[in-house]
């Protein structure tokens, strides 16, 4: 826009001429040199960027809301949310209406609401800047819908006529401020002692500023074009500022974002006809191979091609999300390794590494930790931050850095294995880990900007160990969304891949062999109402993949179980039971949170004061926990205790298959809420152990819940 403007004006914003009349009157004129053309090319880069602040604040609003339904289910989901901003209660209430901000937080809700410009604010209010910045907006807006152009404002200062003596300027008036036309008076002048065909020059001394000449009307010389536009960047920077503040300073987790390029990509499509541009004989020839699958590495991502009995499909696996700029790489990376595990994820497994004296000095374990419930990995980040050298210096290098890190990941084994550690969670709680009971796994994580393709040699450690991307690491966790999922895998292949990088492709192999097992025909505990279903432990495509809001509904029951208030209650406790919940497989949670929300929604469809009741129990192998998923129509002292029968007597049941005297079985029940606040209230409940229970009471128990 700036080049426009200055391309258009050349040197000069404006001609000049002087009139003057035979009584030494006369009249000095501006003459606009702004085309058409020019006005036409101008407005449209200025609607750009007035559609741009609009788009930028409107994402705030719809960004915090798909940030935070991992907490909260946003109603009404088919409706857009956006930046409501309004002129009069009246329409601010309308939008309201419309769920534009339903899901944002309520601090943010109450920026929105403080800056809306017909708020009458005193003087030096904080959110006056905020809701001039709105006001400017809407009336930029109203002139663009109008089919007004930007044009040229001119602002009369200090016009000055010269004149030889005798001669002398009597007076000289300036104009008001007004638009730069053809024939624009800047100051009206009358000399005294004029001699007709004498020579007078004059000068305009004006200010020539952009703006709808419409609403422009400065206040002051100060007032320009440039001073508004850059008060409402401000704002917009300030707005978006503010909404991060306040993202951050709410508990629990958030939603990763994905980025816009990788939005719908990180998905199987068809690989025929993609930006790929497969022919018919890459396809065949993919088919026809043994393993089935391809890999493509480009800079910046991995496209993996895979063959299957419905057609050969592509899937990208984007690079690592961008390090936070204000902190050192080394440091950066480290965060964004936690927050990745702290975000797809539970944040109540990721440890951060703590500082302990050693002698004169002090010693760091680990750059994070992840424990879910008896097992854990342990996590070291090596990062290069200095420029990148030769092919042969890089890969020296990162076999330098996995080396260390190995011995470093063997350390903190060591100090982890040798007595219970006092440690806090990514949640902030202070959390005891019994190192000496916990099953461990290192990892070593690799930040480059351009790893270079190296065999991974052996270091022994004792203990088993991966090396990863960064890219790798958060491929796991976007991929599976589960904290027990991703170290459950990081067991179970428990050696890195020969070539660094390769990660995904080993998933990719592993999941495809889960998808072609057999699956088991039958199982000795399965009575009369069970259902027989198996998934593969590894998906191909991401969880959720098919239902996300469904998947998403065990998370929000994990959020509220962690936030809730236990008073003086053991958080051990609470680590197990969020542990023994998210070890539900991945493969079973779309499908359970359909199943819940279609309770739901049936519940509510029933008369008021109907009872109602739907449950699911997921059997479980011998020495793990059981758990179990209800649905009641309200939550009252009979509800609890029927939710309780139901849960004696389900994990009562188990003794007919297992001892159960260390056995552990959990329940977790939702009934809906009608006040707006939230949808559901999520109470849990658990029984260790055996029960003591006669037989007629086990008789009444299976009877009452049979096929329920």
């Amino acid at each position: 826009m700036a080049e426009t403007w200055s391309a258009s004006l050349g040197e000069e914003p404006m001609d000049v001429s002087v009139i003057v009349n035979p009584d030494g009157t006369g009249r000095i004129l501006a003459h606009s040199v702004l085309g058409a053309e020019a006005r036409r090319e101008l407005t449209t880069h200025f609607t750009a960027c007035i559609r741009g602040l609009w788009a930028t604040l409107d994402s705030l609003v719809s960004e915090s809301v798909e940030m935070f339904s991992v907490l909260n289910r946003p109603r009404d989901t088919d409706r857009p949310r956006f930046f409501p901003i309004a002129d009069s209660n009246e329409s601010y209430q309308s939008l309201l209406a419309r769920s534009c901000i339903d899901g944002v937080t309520a601090d943010q809700a109450r920026i929105i609401s403080a800056s809306q410009p017909f708020r009458e604010l005193p003087d030096g209010h904080p959110a006056g800047p905020y809701q001039e910045a709105l006001r400017r907006l809407i009336n930029w807006g109203n002139a663009i819908d109008n089919g007004d152009q930007v044009g040229a404002w001119a602002t009369p200062a200090n016009p000055q006529i010269l004149v030889r003596p005798p001669m002398a300027p009597a007076s000289v008036t300036m104009a008001e401020p007004g638009e730069l036309t053809a024939n624009f008076t800047v100051a009206d002048f009358a000399i005294s002692g004029y001699v007709d065909g004498a020579n007078v020059e004059g000068f305009p001394g004006t200010y020539v500023d952009l703006g709808f000449v419409t609403e422009f009307h400065p206040d002051d010389l100060d007032d320009t074009f440039d001073a508004r536009l850059s008060r409402v960047f401000d704002a917009v920077t300030g707005f978006m500022l503010m909404f991060t503040a306040m993202a951050e300073a709410v508990p629990g987790a958030k939603k990763i974002l994905a980025p816009p390029k990788y939005a719908t990509r990180e998905h199987w499509q068809k690989a025929f006809g993609s930006a790929r541009d497969w022919t018919s004989g890459d396809l065949d020839a993919l088919s026809a191979s043994g393993p089935g699958m391809g890999v493509v590495t480009d800079a910046d991502e991995l496209t993996f091609v895979l063959a299957t009995a419905a057609g050969v499909f592509e899937r990208v696996v984007p690079d690592a999300t961008p390090l936070r700029s204000l902190d050192r790489s080394g440091i950066a990376a480290e965060m964004a390794v936690q927050d990745a595990a702290s975000t797809w994820g539970l944040p109540d497994f990721v440890f951060s590494p703590v500082v302990e004296q050693k002698g004169s000095g002090v010693r760091e374990i680990g750059d994070g930790i992840l424990v879910v419930g008896r097992r854990g990995a342990i996590v070291q980040v090596k990062t290069r931050e200095v420029a990148v050298g030769t092919p042969e210096r890089e890969e020296s290098w990162v076999k330098k850095q996995i080396a260390i890190a190995g011995r470093q990941v063997k350390g903190t084994a060591r100090r982890m294995t040798a007595g219970p550690t006092e440690m806090q969670n990514a949640r902030g709680r202070a959390i005891t880990v019994d190192g000496p009971n916990i099953e461990w796994v290192g990892v070593v994580i690799v930040e480059h900007p351009s790893p270079p393709t190296i065999d991974i040699d052996p270091v022994e450690i004792g203990l088993p160990y991966l090396v990863l991307l960064r890219r790798d690491w958060e491929f796991l966790f976007s991929q599976l969304r589960s904290t027990y999922a991703v170290v459950d895998y990081l067991h179970r292949v428990a050696m890195p891949t020969e070539i660094l990088g390769e990660e995904p492709h080993r998933y990719f192999e592993l999941a495809k062999a889960d998808s072609e097992a057999e699956p088991r025909s039958t199982d000795p505990r399965a009575g009369e109402s069970t259902v027989l279903h198996s998934v593969p432990l590894l998906p191909t495509a991401p969880v959720g993949d098919e239902d996300l809001e469904a998947h998403e509904i065990l998370r929000r029951l994990l959020e509220e179980i962690a936030n809730s208030e236990i008073g003086d209650g053991d958080e051990t406790i609470r680590q197990r039971v969020l542990a023994s919940i998210d070890s539900l497989p991945v493969g079973y949670r779309t499908d359970l949170g359909e199943y819940l929300l279609n309770a739901l929604a049936e519940l509510r469809s029933k008369a008021p004061g109907t009872a109602f009741w739907a449950a699911r129990t997921f059997l479980s192998e011998e020495g793990h926990d059981q758990l179990g998923f209800a649905v009641a129509s309200g939550f009252n002292e009979s509800t609890r205790a029927v939710f309780n029968q139901w849960l004696v007597e389900k994990h009562d049941k188990r003794r007919e298959s297992e001892n159960i005297d260390n056995a552990t079985s959990i329940g977790v029940l939702i009934t809906p809420r009608s006040d707006g606040f939230r949808d559901w209230d999520t109470s849990m409940a658990a029984v260790h152990g055996g029960v003591e229970l006669s037989d007629e009471e086990r008789g009444l128990f299976e009877k009452m819940w049979t096929r329920r």
